[in-house]
């Protein structure tokens, strides 16, 4: 078990502060680790049980059998602790974080009472009243966050470099032209070097509107998004390789979190039906 010392810690209501918050956060975050918080504490509950037949068995000095642990009794006992695995979706998972919270809160009541401190009232919902502030703040940053993680799996998919094989070519290729160095050095993956070629190809060069392409793509493998969205505008006046600006362009918006933007270039797809059109119509369904 990966966190077995902070849960202990956690259970045991040592953990103050930040610490605490953090690890709380790190439970409402992370199934494994809720799942770990809720094997450990039922396996404290588990030994505290057994322990304290044995000590009964000890004290009496009972030999009588049906006092004794049986090996029927053990095997239930062992079949109750098995853990299911918690998902996002389990509306235990989604109550998990607040019943901790409570347990925690009727420990720290318990432990008053023992050392005869009294417990204001006002204290207790005051302390609920954080509790709730705090999930509900908590949840707000986790949808936040599971939102910003879905725009850049869907970009993972979905994002590959434009092949150099595919390239449309105005006229026949002059051979080591500044277009030409440029695309070697895309091809081996060197883009700094790429955007330097591309970047002085002349603008009466048959290959200069194609140059932006590549550009645009050297510049999201550099993660200069905004650069990119730049370069992929400059191809509105070519038929054919709008198309692709317009699909490269669509990735960027989703790569910079702006879902807006990014719907509007993905619907504007779909809707021409054209070579990413099912793509795109795909992707939407998840923005």
């Amino acid at each position: 078990m990966k966190y077995t010392w902070l849960v202990e810690k956690y259970l045991e209501g040592e953990l103050q502060g930040e610490e605490l918050r953090e690890f709380e956060l790190k439970i409402l975050r992370d199934p494994e680790v809720a799942k770990e918080v809720e094997e450990i504490r039922k396996l404290h509950a588990f030994t505290a049980e057994q322990l304290g037949k044995k000590f009964a068995d000890n004290l009496l000095e009972d030999e009588d059998p049906a006092h004794t642990i049986q090996d029927e009794d053990l095997e239930i006992d062992m079949n109750n602790l098995k853990i299911t695995k918690l998902s996002d979706e389990d509306v235990d998972f989604q109550k998990f974080r607040q019943k901790v919270k409570s347990a925690s809160l009727e420990y720290q009541v318990r432990e008053n009472r023992k050392s005869k401190i009294i417990f204001n009232r006002k204290v207790f919902w005051g302390a609920a009243a954080a509790i709730v502030i705090l999930f509900a703040l908590s949840l707000t940053g986790i949808v936040m966050t599971h939102g910003n993680k879905d725009l850049l799996v869907i970009y993972s998919e979905y994002y590959q470099p434009y092949p150099y094989s595919n390239t449309v070519r105005d006229t026949e290729p002059v051979t080591k032209d500044l277009f030409d160095l440029g695309t070697e050095a895309y091809v081996n993956a060197n883009f700094g070097l790429a955007l330097d070629y591309f970047n002085r190809v002349a603008a009466d060069s048959p290959s200069y509107t194609t140059a932006f392409l590549f550009k645009g793509i050297c510049y999201m493998e550099t993660d200069q998004y905004e650069k990119a969205i730049q370069s992929f505008n400059q191809l509105s006046g070519n038929r054919i390789l709008n198309e692709y600006g317009e699909w490269y362009r669509g990735l960027c918006y989703i790569r910079l979190k702006d879902r807006e933007n990014a719907r509007n270039e993905f619907e504007d797809i779909a809707e021409r039906g054209g070579y990413y059109s099912k793509k795109a119509r795909s992707i939407l369904k998840r923005l």
